[in-house]
C-alpha cells in the first residue's frame, strides 16, 4: 500500500538511525512492520512482489541486450561460437545469496513507484553507504526531485559488509587466489580418472554435485544418492545404464585424495554393472589450466575495453540500478568468480567431448553458473533431451529459477542456454514457475525424491500438558550464521517472559558453528538428527523463513513460528501458500509462543505440495521418454 500525502512533501529513506529525524514520510530500508510515521520498503516489496519481480527480471534481460559500440553485450562476452559468458555472470545468475545487492535493487524499484505516487519535492537519504547514495541520487535526478544525504549514527555490521566484503582486496588478486586454490584442491584427484561413460544406446546421464563424508560408516548412503534417493535403484532395476557426472563438493571435513580413492573403491562394490561414474574435477590437466588462463585474459581485456563508465552510459533502462551491480560485474569479469566459472566451462566441455548421444540427460537444477556450462556443452554436441530437476522447493524470490524466456527463444546469436524441460516435484513448484510466466509446455512432473519419507512419516501429535508444564521449543538453525545467532539472541531475550521452565533446543545444520558461551547460558541442547525424528519431542518450532526445513515441519504438522530477518525478502518456500505466524523481534516471539491459537493442522493436503507416489511412476515416464507436460 502506498501512503498518499500532499504534493511538495518530503520523502525520507533511512538505512540507520540519524541524530535528527527529518520530517516527512519516512521509509526504512531495513526491517519490517510500520509504526507511527515509519513505513517499510521491504513490506512494500512483498505487497507488490509479483510486479517488482517481473520488473527486475526484465531489467536483467534488457541489460544483456544493451549495445556497446554497435555490438550487443552478449556478443562482447562470447567465449566460443555457442556461449556468451554473460549468462555465467553474477548479474545474469540473479542469486540473492551470492549477490545480496539484488535485494537493494528491488527495494530501489519499490522506491521508484513510491516516488511516482507521492511526487515529493525532495528526498532525504539517511545512510552511510556511498554506493546507495550514488544510485538514489541518480534516480532523483531522473525524476527531477531534490536530493540530500545525511550520515547515520551507526550501521550494523552486516549492512557495512553488504558491498565491502571484497572491496579491500583487488579483484585480480582474488582471481589469482582462486586459480591457485582450484588447482591445489583438485589436482590430486586426477588419479580418480578410472571410470568411463557407458556407450549403450539407452543410457541416461545425470550431472550432479556430491559431497563425500570425511569419516563414512557402514550405513552411510552412497553420496550420489543423497540428492537422488531411490533413483539409482530404479534405474538399475530397469536395467538402464546410468552415467553419473559428479562434481565433488569439498568442505572442512572432506576426505583427502587418498582417503577419497579408498572410499570410491568401497562404494564401487555396491554399484551395479549398469552404473558408471566420472568425476568432473578429475579431468583437470595442464591443457585445461592453460585454456582457462587464456580465457581469463580475454575477459580482462573485454572488461577494460567496455569500461565502467561507458557501460553505464549505454544503459537506457534504469541506469541507476547499475551502480548496485558494479561489484558483481567486476567479480564476474576479473575476480574469483570469473576463474571458477571458466574452469566449469572448460571442464564440462572436456567431460562431454566424444561421448555418444544419450537417451536423455538430467541435471541438478539450482540456477547456478555451472549449469550454464553443462547445458551449453550438452547442446553443442546434440546429446539428446535434457531435463533440469530441482531437488528441493522453488522459492518465489529465487530469481535463478526464472529466466526471461525472451532470452531463451533464439533471439540473437547468443541466447540463454536452457534445458528442454524442467521436472517439478509437486503442484507447489509447478504453480511457482507458472506464476513467473514460465512456459507450461516446458514443465513436466516427477516425484519429490528427497521428500518421499514425508508421505509415510507419522505426523506430529500435540501432547496433553498442564498449564504449568514447561513448553518445549525447537530452534532450527539457518545455513547463514548471522541469522542463527540472531534467532538465539531473540530466544534469550524472550526467555524471561516465557513460562518458567521453558526448554529450548536447537537443530544444527551440517556446518553450524555455535557460540559455546550462549549454548551454556541458555542450556541449549544441540540435535544432529533429522527433523522427522525430532518433531514428537517438541511443542513448537522457531525457524528462519529462508530455511527449507519449513516445508518438512509444515508437512509433519509441528506448529511453526517463522523468523523474518530484517535484511531479507520473504524467502519462505511456502510464500503465498501457507499463512504462518512471522516474527522479527523478541517481543513478537513471546507473543507468538504464548498464543494458544497457533495453527497445528494442515490447511492443505500434502499432495498439494509434493508428488509422493512411492512407485515413482512419473520418474518411470521421464526415463522412458513418455512424460507429458
Amino acid at each position: 500500500m502506498i501512503h498518499i500525502v500532499s504534493h511538495g512533501s518530503t520523502l525520507v529513506v533511512e538505512t540507520g538511525e540519524s541524530a535528527q529525524v527529518p520530517s516527512g514520510v519516512i521509509y526504512r530500508w531495513y526491517g519490517h512492520g510500520e509504526s507511527n510515521n515509519y513505513h517499510s520498503l521491504l513490506d512494500y516489496v512483498e505487497n507488490n512482489s509479483e510486479r517488482l519481480r517481473q520488473t527486475y527480471l526484465k531489467w536483467i534481460s534488457d541489460l544483456g541486450n544493451t549495445r556497446h559500440q554497435e555490438r550487443l553485450l552478449t556478443d562482447w562476452l562470447a567465449l566460443d561460437e555457442t556461449l556468451s559468458y554473460w549468462w555465467m555472470t553474477l548479474i545474469a545468475e540473479k542469486s540473492i545469496w551470492k549477490t545480496p545487492e539484488i535485494i537493494d535493487a528491488i527495494r530501489l524499484l519499490a522506491l521508484e513507484e513510491i516516488i511516482a505516487s507521492l511526487e515529493p519535492k525532495q528526498l532525504i537519504l539517511v545512510s552511510g553507504d556511498p554506493i546507495l547514495r550514488s544510485s538514489i541520487q541518480q534516480l532523483c535526478q531522473n525524476q527531477s526531485i531534490l536530493f540530500s544525504w545525511r550520515h547515520t549514527i551507526e550501521d550494523k555490521k552486516y549492512r557495512q559488509q553488504r558491498y565491502g566484503r571484497y572491496r579491500t582486496v583487488p579483484s585480480v588478486i582474488l582471481a589469482l587466489a582462486m586459480f591457485a586454490r582450484f588447482i591445489r584442491r583438485y589436482w590430486s584427484l586426477r588419479r580418480l580418472r578410472t571410470w568411463h561413460f557407458s556407450e549403450q544406446d539407452n543410457a541416461v546421464l545425470l550431472a550432479t554435485r556430491t559431497r563425500y563424508p570425511g569419516t563414512p560408516t557402514s550405513d552411510t548412503p552412497m553420496p550420489h544418492s543423497l540428492l537422488w534417493p531411490d533413483l539409482p535403484t530404479l534405474l538399475n532395476n530397469k536395467g538402464i545404464p546410468n552415467n553419473w557426472l559428479e562434481m565433488l563438493m569439498l568442505g572442512i571435513d572432506s576426505p583427502s585424495a587418498s582417503d577419497l580413492s579408498q572410499q570410491l573403491d568401497c562404494y564401487r562394490k555396491h554399484y551395479s554393472e549398469n552404473e558408471t561414474h566420472v568425476f568432473l574435477d578429475s579431468l583437470l590437466s595442464f591443457r585445461v589450466i592453460i585454456r582457462v588462463l587464456r580465457l581469463y585474459l580475454r575477459l580482462m581485456n573485454t572488461f577494460l575495453r567496455l569500461g565502467r563508465k561507458r557501460m553505464q552510459r549505454n544503459i537506457d533502462n534504469r541506469p541507476w540500478l547499475w551502480q548496485l551491480s558494479i561489484g558483481a560485474w567486476k567479480r564476474s569479469m576479473i575476480g574469483h568468480v570469473a576463474v571458477e566459472n571458466l574452469f566449469w566451462f572448460v571442464l564440462f566441455d572436456r567431460a562431454l567431448d566424444g561421448i555418444p548421444p544419450q537417451a536423455r540427460g538430467f541435471y541438478l537444477f539450482e540456477g547456478q553458473s555451472w549449469e550454464i556450462a553443462f547445458v551449453t556443452a550438452w547442446k553443442r554436441r546434440g546429446l539428446g533431451e535434457l531435463i533440469a530437476v530441482p531437488h528441493s522447493t522453488i522459492r518465489f524470490w529465487d530469481l535463478r529459477c526464472f529466466p526471461d524466456m525472451r532470452d531463451s527463444s533464439g533471439r540473437g546469436m547468443y541466447f540463454c542456454p536452457i534445458p528442454d524441460l524442467v521436472a517439478v516435484n509437486g503442484p507447489l513448484a509447478r504453480s511457482t514457475l507458472l506464476g513467473a510466466e514460465f512456459p507450461p509446455e516446458r514443465i513436466v512432473e516427477c516425484e519429490a525424491l528427497r521428500y518421499q519419507h514425508l508421505g509415510v512419516m507419522e505426523r506430529w501429535r500435540p501432547r496433553e500438558r498442564d498449564p504449568d508444564q514447561p513448553m518445549r521449543v525447537l530452534i532450527v538453525a539457518d545455513y547463514l550464521q548471522v541469522i542463527t545467532e540472531t534467532m538465539i539472541s531473540m530466544a534469550e531475550e524472550a526467555l524471561p517472559n516465557l513460562p518458567a521452565g521453558t526448554q529450548i533446543a536447537i537443530k544444527a545444520q551440517p556446518y553450524s558453528v555455535f557460540n559455546a558461551v550462549a549454548l551454556e547460558r541458555l542450556q541449549l541442547k544441540v540435535h544432529q538428527e533429522q527433523i522427522s525424528q525430532l518433531v514428537q519431542d517438541y511443542d513448537i518450532a522457531f525457524v528462519s523463513n529462508g530455511s527449507s526445513a519449513v516445508v518438512d515441519l509444515y508437512v509433519l504438522g509441528l506448529p511453526i513460528i517463522l523468523f523474518q530477518f530484517e535484511d531479507n525478502l520473504d524467502l519462505s518456500p511456502l510464500k503465498g501458500f501457507a499463512d504462518l505466524p512471522t516474527v522479527g523481534t523478541s517481543r513478537e516471539l513471546v507473543q507468538a509462543l504464548m498464543n494458544t491459537e497457533v495453527p497445528v493442522g494442515l490447511p492443505h493436503d500434502v499432495d498439494d505440495i509434493f508428488f509422493l507416489d512411492p512407485s515413482l511412476n512419473r520418474w518411470n515416464s521421464l526415463i522412458n521418454g513418455s512424460s507429458s507436460g
